[in-house]
C-alpha cells in the first residue's frame, strides 16, 4: 500500500494519479494502460494513461473502488475528480473560514468488500 496527498479538483473529470504511482504499484503505462488525450484547464492537450483493471483506494478512511484509474506523467499531486469522487460526496468549501467538508451521499457498504487489499490510500489533512 502507498500513501499520498490529493487535491480535490472540481475541474477534473476523473481521479488522476502520478505515473510514479503506476510504477510503485507495478503498472506499466506502456503495456497495461491505454493512452488518451484530454483537455486541461489551460486549454492544452495532455496525455493520460488509462488502467482499466481499476484500483481500490482509501480516501479519508473510506474504501473506494475506481473502476478505471488514470495516470499522468510528471503530475505533482493526485487529483480527485468529479465523476468518481465528487459523485459520492456533497462537497462544501467555506472560503471565508478556510474549511472543507465532505458528506457521504451513498452507503459505503453497498460498494464492495471492505476486506479487500488496498492498492493506495489518500490522506486528507
Amino acid at each position: 500500500m502507498t500513501t499520498t496527498r490529493a487535491l480535490v479538483d472540481s475541474g477534473a473529470d476523473f481521479t488522476t494519479f502520478s505515473s510514479d504511482w503506476a510504477e510503485m504499484l507495478g503498472i506499466s503505462l506502456k503495456n497495461d494502460c491505454i493512452e488518451e488525450t484530454v483537455g486541461v484547464a489551460d486549454g492544452r492537450p495532455s496525455k493520460r494513461y488509462v488502467f482499466q483493471k481499476g484500483l481500490l483506494i482509501e480516501v479519508v478512511g473510506e474504501r473506494i473502488l475506481l473502476p478505471i484509474a488514470r495516470f499522468c506523467v510528471n503530475l505533482p499531486i493526485a487529483y480527485l475528480g468529479r465523476r468518481d469522487f465528487f459523485s459520492r460526496y456533497l462537497v462544501l468549501l467555506d472560503q471565508q473560514n478556510f474549511q472543507f467538508f465532505l458528506e457521504r451521499r451513498v452507503d459505503p457498504e453497498a460498494e464492495g468488500d471492505d476486506n479487500s487489499e488496498l492498492d493506495a490510500a489518500v490522506v486528507a489533512r
